[in-house]
């Protein structure tokens, strides 16, 4: 066995040399796998990276885009909101929200016209705090019956005292909401004013029994010609039952057929006589006597006919 010069045999230095080639091979390899399995998996985070990235920009677009819409329908919504307030307070209405406690939590401005309370006045306050007991336990059971049904209610009319100390009657309307689950959540409504009408009514109220009263004879007719109203001077004066059978009668029952034929010329020329008739006349008593009578014609802004 031949040796080397450093006395080991060539025989085990090549054996070492072929060991350690072969060692650094295996090492070279071993490298080079991690390496490529290190480079592709940098790849596939880089990629998953801007996969990310690309998916984080879409959905910040898409939430944008959410929010532009959400804003632009805000916008709308708001526009449509004073609006619809503008429009309700031409005809002398204001809008109302009020929570699930009956609380108000939104009024148009056209409150303070109303009721001269500033919108913040109003705000968190109770809707029947404005009313009398009796009527804010009307209102409350018109509330109840309209979450009962899940209907809404309108022509619910009630005085409420303004800040000013004056009676404002107004006609309320509204609709009970209520969430995806059907839970109740307040009502949406409007006030209104009908104050003009209800002091029109207790004038006409009043009118009326002083009619009833009255010594002459009344009646009132509509555009026909139909007696819908008669005191009871009228029944006594023609010797009529006082039982009004005799209303939606004709006029033209109670005088003579002439003396029918000179009312109805005059009834035709009373327009241009400024719509008042005063004069002599007949009538006709229930017996068939005729009586003489001075007649009053009058025409009422309805349109009908006070004798």
């Amino acid at each position: 066995m031949s040796k080397s010069t450093s006395g080991i045999p060539i025989e085990v230095l090549q054996r070492l040399y072929e060991r350690e080639r072969n060692a650094r091979k295996e090492a070279e390899h071993f490298l080079e796998e991690r390496s490529i399995a290190l480079y592709n998996s940098n790849q596939e985070l880089r990629a998953l990276a801007e996969e990310l990235e690309s998916r984080v920009q879409a959905r910040t677009a898409e939430l944008e885009e959410q929010r532009n819409r959400a804003l632009t329908t805000a916008s709308a919504l708001s526009k449509i909101e004073k609006r619809f307030a503008d429009v309700a307070s031409l005809v002398g209405e204001y809008l109302w929200e009020v929570d699930e406690t009956f609380h108000f939590t939104w009024l148009s401005k056209h409150v303070e016209l109303i009721l001269g309370y500033r919108v913040d006045e109003l705000l968190g306050g109770g809707i029947f705090n404005l009313l009398s007991s009796e009527d804010a336990k009307e209102l409350f059971l018109v509330f109840e019956d309209a979450i009962a049904s899940q209907n809404p209610f309108t022509g619910v009319t009630f005085s409420v005292r303004s800040k000013f100390g004056d009676d404002v009657w107004l006609r309320i309307s509204g609709a009970p909401n209520f969430d995806s689950d059907g839970v109740f959540c307040g009502i949406l409504g409007a006030c209104l004013d009908v104050t003009e009408e209800q002091q029109s009514k207790r004038q006409s109220q009043k009118l009326v029994i002083a009619l009833q009263h009255a010594s002459e004879a009344i009646m009132i007719t509509d555009s026909l010609g139909i007696i819908s109203y008669a005191n009871d001077a009228f029944h006594k004066v023609f010797e009529r039952d006082a039982d009004g059978a005799f209303t939606e009668d004709n006029w033209q029952s109670f005088f003579p057929d002439d003396e029918v034929e000179r009312i109805l010329l005059m009834l035709s020329r009373l327009p241009q006589q400024g719509c008042v008739y005063q004069g002599e006349s007949t009538g006709l008593r229930g017996g068939g006597g005729h009586f003489p009578a001075y007649l009053n014609i009058s025409q009422l802004p309805s349109g009908d006919m006070l004798w």
